[in-house]
């Protein structure tokens, strides 16, 4: 329990209660002999030497009364117990006195939430005995001791003011720091940091200019690099030419800007900071209401970290560029090529870019793609070269990429950044998104942020609504400037704000305009909702209609055409679009700004104060205007149009939508989807899909609605897929039967009997190009979840007619090859399976395939290439899968490519890879359509730990898993996770319970063929049962199936087989037997074949024996 009493000793002493009051002494030197004391209890002192050392100058007899007045002084104060006096000695025990020093010793020194941070300074600062000489010299030995401590403290409590932005609090701090110690690093660094933060540049610089010269005159030493570059940075708004290659850090902007209510917060965003200069990956997502604070708190950082050396790339989205492919990201490029170390991009990479971003085209003419700008597509390929770029830039200085307003992204840059800013998780790079959780127009991209959100590296920060306390704090420092209202008015000013601190400042400003006309003074202003924006944008709406009124008809046509060009407002050329001429343009962006309707950007540039400023200023402009523009534009398009490239048939169908002919958009939008499934783009499908039903007839809405659930099944959104067709009035559509079967088939709602019927309904009577890929996208997917070998063998034999692929354009035939090569390696065709594979893996590079199909190939040569017991190569192979998955956003395929990469592990001996991939694996949650990847990686993951002696872990998950095991509808897959767990009891040393568990899973398999998946393991349980019940029956009777199909084995089950075949002595004699053995043992990895050893089979190291 503390102390009743709080002795301070750094900085002023004084003694305290409990309730922070005071307690004084009429004598200075009695406060010192309770310092003294307080701080060398462990020995009791003699009442001479106590004497001596605070009353030197007079007699000794006068010595020791005086010491014996002061003693009575302070058991009155402290209580007559407390004090272990007697006649020649005096201690005080520790722990009489709660004692900031104890704060200090132990390093509690910032705010917690009962008590305030430790105010710390010099030690008896302002505690002067002169004569007491002794008395001093001891302070003087005491202050040498505790100054690292107290410097230490000053350190970590700057730093927290650094974390929270709070910049007024870290200058002083910085000036009780060279007080203690004038040369210290750490305290001219805060104190030049605080100078910049509001906006006094010169002073900061004034000061680290003296001090450098202190140092060198006093040292001989120079500043430290960082320093160094701070002031270079801020010496860039000067004259002076730069030594280094800085960027310049914008500070004025935040002279005399109050930062209230936002700490928590900021230190969110700066320990994220941190982490990455720690190298540990994530990337923030910023979200809130408009006019709540995102962006400036985030410039705010933004700007922090640029004084610290980080290279800040600031890009944000706006309402029309949505409509616009690629200008945010062509915005982003263009400002990392002003970065340095951006020239050690490959040309490959800036190639590929200058597709997309012209500026990248004018810059580095000579690596241009031959391909025009308008012909390029978002694919993987781009996105490896952003991520080129972007590294480049972070390999010379830590990268922070804000990105504002992130719900007005155009879906092109969209599909872009994100897959590049998850690839950069591991680099130098922080990304920091900015997005408003409640906007009027539903974003076509919503589904990238929602998917950002999800990702484990991603930290969400949701700014909340000002409480009053902190929106009257704000508003007093607001109000400053335009005359501090009264309290009665400020109060209703922070209660009409709502709290969101934009809108606060807009109405002490209307307030300091308007006096009591403005909005708020008004009762209905107080009772303006607060569930959403609406407040904001019904108050910009009165503002703008007072400023209006001063404004001409010129202007106010400028102020409409200049919120359609959004960021491009100050190209006046542009503004020919909408009948203004250059000069004209000039003059009424000149009046806007004046009006303060227009503002300066922190890049220099002209822009909106706000979004919703800008939003309101588009809506004010005629709608039939807007159309028109659409119009034309979708016009001038369709002229051009190339009807296999989903790109611009989607651009061309959306321009349609927002012209007065949407129903013309209809063609377009259908074809350009069907496009994009087909090149394995799913996500653009979707995106394109979901904004447009709205807008078209309700025979185009049936099949956009069937093309909407083959886009979400490719996302892994099957039950959303499955409510789309339930409600669908396309039944009679074949394309609509092959959706609704691969949803019953991953929900688990059909038998493989009904299953085997439904497929071959689907290739009775295919009528085109269309239904012949979707019916055999479809027998693919159905064979994958089931052990049916009819499925692919009667898919084969309907395709085999189209072995030319007449009719099919190059988009179709890759399409068709690719779930051909999959039914093909269903019914064991490994060679035929891989050459079509190969075949298209050689079109990644020429072709712009999605990320869909880009995973699928690279999964299916990965699968083969572990069949024949080639799991590095299948590892990587596999790795670049689930590259391409995550770019795309292809949830299904991204779950497939974990489970695999756990498996690939686990063969290959890295067990804490596999545990790894599996708990990746599992961040989805528990689904019927997540269940099957899991059911296959989540036993892995049990073996895995058993090897690794975590024994408790694994039977915890084996038990998890045994009650999911219900879960599994097809026999050979409930078969293959019993069979894993039973491995698993195996290795932790439960014999009993691993056969119960193989007996179980036997059951599930009675034949081979029906285990055709999991022959090795069967085949190493029913040994192990055989030599249990002493009975060879069941072995004899697989083995004769066994060698029917020894050459459609993968090699890791022909290993398994042999080594059960050789422990019962039936291993076949054969000499093709022998040579597929051998080939399987040369491929598999030494982990692997340990592993069968372990599992119950010693004596079969003998079998593959290698010198």
């Amino acid at each position: 329990m503390a102390a009743p009493l709080y002795l301070r000793c750094l900085g002023a002493p004084g003694l305290y209660t409990a309730g922070g009051a005071p307690i004084r002494f009429k004598v200075r030197k009695h406060l010192a002999l309770l310092v003294y004391l307080a701080i060398e209890p462990r020995a009791r002192h003699a009442r001479d030497a106590l004497a001596a050392l605070l009353w030197p100058r007079v007699p000794a007899r006068e010595a020791r009364h005086s010491l014996a007045t002061a003693l009575t002084v302070l058991r009155g104060v402290l209580g007559a117990d407390v004090l272990d006096a007697s006649r020649d000695f005096v201690r005080l025990p520790p722990g009489a006195l709660d004692l900031d020093l104890d704060r200090l010793a132990a390093g509690d020194v910032l705010a917690s939430d009962h008590r305030p941070a430790l105010p710390v300074a010099g030690f008896l600062e302002e505690l002067e005995v002169p004569d007491a000489a002794e008395f001093m010299l001891w302070r003087e030995r005491q202050r040498a001791r505790l100054l690292p401590q107290v410097r230490d403290a000053l350190v970590v409590q700057m730093d927290r003011c650094r974390r929270t932005g709070d910049w007024a609090g870290i200058e002083p701090l910085a000036d009780t720091l060279l007080r203690l110690d004038e040369l210290n690093e750490d305290a001219v660094r805060a104190k030049m940091e605080a100078r910049a933060f509001v906006g006094d540049r010169i002073s900061a610089l004034k000061l680290y200019e003296g001090w450098r010269a202190q140092v060198y005159e006093e040292l001989g030493a120079a500043p430290a690099p960082h320093l160094e570059q701070l002031a270079q940075r801020l010496r860039r708004r000067g004259i002076e030419r730069p030594l280094l290659d800085l960027p310049a850090v914008q500070t004025a902007r935040w002279h005399d800007q109050p930062f209230v209510g936002r700490a928590a917060e900021y230190q969110q965003l700066y320990e994220g900071w941190e982490r990455m200069r720690r190298g540990e990956p994530g990337h923030v997502l910023v979200t809130g209401l408009a006019g709540v604070g995102k962006t400036t708190l985030v410039e705010r950082f933004t700007t922090a970290v640029a004084l610290e050396g980080a290279v800040v790339v600031r890009v944000q989205g706006h309402e029309l560029e949505r409509e616009l492919p690629y200008a945010v990201l062509a915005e982003l490029v263009r400002q990392l090529l002003d970065r340095p170390g951006a020239a050690a991009t490959s040309p490959e990479a800036l190639a590929e870019l200058g597709r997309v971003v012209p500026e990248v085209r004018r810059r580095y003419p000579a690596t241009t793609n031959a391909e025009p700008p308008s012909q390029a597509s978002c694919t993987i390929k781009t996105v490896t070269a952003l991520v080129e770029l972007i590294c480049a830039v972070a390999d010379e200085s830590p990268v922070v990429i804000a990105l504002d307003n992130a719900h007005l992204v155009d879906a092109e840059s969209a599909q872009t950044l994100f897959p590049a800013i998850r690839r950069t998780v591991s680099s130098n790079v922080l990304a920091v998104i900015v997005l408003r959780t409640v906007h009027a127009k539903p974003s076509a991209v919503d589904v990238r942020y929602s998917e950002f959100a999800s990702w484990p590296q991603v930290r969400d920060l949701a700014l909340q609504r000002f409480a009053l306390d902190d929106a009257l704090t704000l508003a007093e420092h607001i109000s400053e400037q335009h005359g501090r209202p009264s309290r009665a008015t400020l109060t209703l000013l922070a209660l009409a704000s709502g709290g969101l601190p934009a809108l606060l400042t807009r109405l002490i400003s209307d307030w300091a305009y308007l006096g009591k006309a403005a909005l708020p003074m008004s009762p209905a202003a107080i009772d303006l909702p607060h569930e959403d924006s609406s407040s904001t944008e019904r108050y910009v709406a009165s503002v703008l209609s007072n400023w209006h009124g001063s404004l001409d008809e010129s202007s106010l046509r400028v102020l409409q055409v200049a919120s359609a060009l959004g960021h491009r407002l100050d190209e006046l050329a542009l503004y020919t679009l909408g009948g203004i001429e250059p000069d004209a343009a000039l003059f009424g962006l000149g009046q806007l700004y004046r009006a303060g309707l227009l503002t300066d950007s922190p890049e220099g540039v002209l822009t909106f104060p706000s979004e919703a400023h800008r939003q309101l200023c588009y809506r004010s402009a005629p709608r039939v205007f807007r159309q028109e523009l659409h119009r034309r534009i979708a016009l001038q398009l369709e002229k051009n149009v190339d009807w296999h490239d989903s790109r611009s048939l989607l651009d061309l169908a959306w321009h349609w939508l927002m012209s007065p002919e949407p129903r013309r958009a209809e063609r377009p939008l259908l074809a350009g989807a069907r496009r994009s499934l087909l090149r394995g783009a799913s996500m653009e499908a979707q995106i394109a899909l979901d904004a447009a039903l709205p807008r078209i007839s309700a025979e185009a809405a049936a099949e956009a609605l069937c093309l909407l659930a083959q886009a979400m099944q490719e996302g892994g959104r099957w039950l959303d897929a499955d409510a789309l067709l339930t409600h669908s009035d396309a039944e009679p559509r074949h394309e609509y039967k092959c959706a609704r079967l691969r949803s019953e088939t991953a929900l688990d709602r059909h038998d493989e009997q009904s299953l085997r019927t439904a497929v071959l309904e689907l290739f009775s009577a295919p009528t085109n190009s269309t239904s012949i890929i979707d019916a055999a996208r479809t027998a693919a997917f159905v064979a994958h979840h089931t052990s049916d070998c009819a499925i692919p063998h009667a898919a084969v034999e309907s395709l085999s007619i189209h072995d030319k692929c007449e009719g099919f354009d190059v988009d179709e035939q890759l399409a068709l090859s690719m779930w051909r090569a999959q039914l093909a390696f269903h019914l064991g065709r490994r060679d035929e399976a891989r050459g079509r594979l190969q075949e298209l893996q050689a079109s990644l590079g020429r072709l712009p395939l999605g990320a869909d199909l880009r995973s699928r190939i690279l999964t299916g040569l990965a699968i083969i290439d572990a069949s024949d017991g080639n799991y590095e190569d299948a590892f990587a192979k596999q790795l670049s899968a689930h590259q391409a998955a995550v770019a795309g956003a292809a949830d299904p395929l991204r779950r497939t490519c974990a489970a695999n990469l756990a498996i690939f592990s686990l063969r290959l001996g890295r067990f804490p890879d596999t545990l790894k991939w599996t708990d990746q694996l599992c961040r989805d949650g528990d689904h019927a359509w997540t269940w099957p990847d899991q059911a296959a990686a989540q036993p892995k993951a049990c073996i895995a730990l058993a090897y690794l002696r975590r024994h408790d872990e694994s039977l915890a998950i084996a038990r998890s898993l045994l009650q999911r095991a219900t879960h599994c509808a097809a026999g050979w897959r409930k078969a293959s996770l019993l069979l894993d767990l039973a491995d698993a009891m195996l290795l932790v040393g439960r014999s009993s319970e691993a056969l119960g568990m193989a007996r179980d899973a036997l059951a599930h398999v009675p034949t081979l063929g029906s285990a055709r998946r999991i022959v090795g393991p069967v085949l190493r349980w029913t040994a192990l049962l055989s030599e249990a019940d002493g009975s060879r029956r069941r072995m004899e009777i697989v083995r004769k199936d066994l060698l029917e199909m020894a050459e459609r084995l993968d090699a890791i089950d022909l290993v398994q087989a042999s080594a059960a075949l050789n422990s019962n002595g039936m291993l076949p004699d054969e000499r093709y037997w022998q040579s597929l053995l051998a080939q399987a043992t040369r491929r598999l990895p030494r982990a692997t074949l340990s592993q069968i050893v372990s599992l119950g089979f010693p004596e079969a190291d003998a079998l593959w024996a290698r010198p």
